[in-house]
């Protein structure tokens, strides 16, 4: 690897984007997610698929750091993390 080149991982910004969303009192959509996600990484919102997002959320409400608003898709970050 050349010096100097920081390779940005999925598994090392997912977390970050989600605090990001801590203060939003609505919470946060699937959609914010990977935008800010791809964004994070220097990609185009294109080239992260709904799908890996998808299984970004499930790995971080498996490990209880957010949690899903009732009737809705909209998730939102627990205290546990904050």
């Amino acid at each position: 690897m050349p010096a100097g080149l920081v390779l940005i991982t999925r598994s090392s910004v997912t977390p970050h984007s989600a605090v990001t969303f801590s203060t939003q009192i609505a919470g946060f959509t699937n959609h914010d997610l990977r935008t800010l996600t791809a964004e994070l990484r220097g990609l185009t919102p294109a080239r992260v698929t709904a799908g890996q997002t998808t299984y970004d959320l499930g790995r971080l409400k498996a490990h209880g750091r957010i949690e899903r608003n009732p009737h809705s898709n909209r998730y939102r970050v627990t205290d546990h993390w904050i």
